[in-house]
């Protein structure tokens, strides 16, 4: 059963249609209302819908330290930069996202890119292209207790 993704607010809407495929029940919150809410909100709108809770909002961390889970939190490490960037580093991950959300000793991880972000293609890159072409998988657990 595929893991049910909220995207926060720093996140673009269109990450649903990158990753429709993998994730079809995903929600945003400028979907469902919640995109002037509170970080607090939106939290408690992912606990009572069983939805996992992608965000760059570094507050979630707090907030999964002191509420424990669910939800879970899925923290992306990137700064800014295209849609399309961050769904490459979602769609390699999304097993590693599955296993975690079945883990109930883990309540947020981070996925970042092992490279510096630069907003420059790289050498013989178009611009079309990912600042950083070569996002692999690197995921940062933090165990609450």
């Amino acid at each position: 059963m595929p893991v049910r993704l909220l995207f926060d607010h720093n996140l673009s809407p269109t990450l649903l249609f990158h990753l429709h495929d993998i994730s079809p029940e995903s929600r945003h919150v400028y979907h469902i209302g919640l995109e002037e809410s509170a970080d607090v909100e939106v939290w408690e709108y992912a606990a009572a819908n069983g939805l996992v809770i992608v965000t760059k909002d570094a507050d979630y961390l707090a907030i999964s330290a002191r509420r424990g889970h669910p939800p879970k939190v899925v923290h992306i490490g990137l700064g800014n930069g295209p849609t399309v960037e961050v769904a490459a580093l979602l769609r390699p991950n999304y097993g590693d996202i599955m296993r975690f959300h079945r883990d109930e000793s883990v309540a947020f991880i981070e996925l970042r890119s092992p490279c510096q972000r630069n907003r420059r293609a790289p050498p013989g890159r178009g611009n079309d292209g990912p600042c950083c072409p070569h996002l692999t998988k690197r995921v940062e657990q933090v165990v609450l207790v």
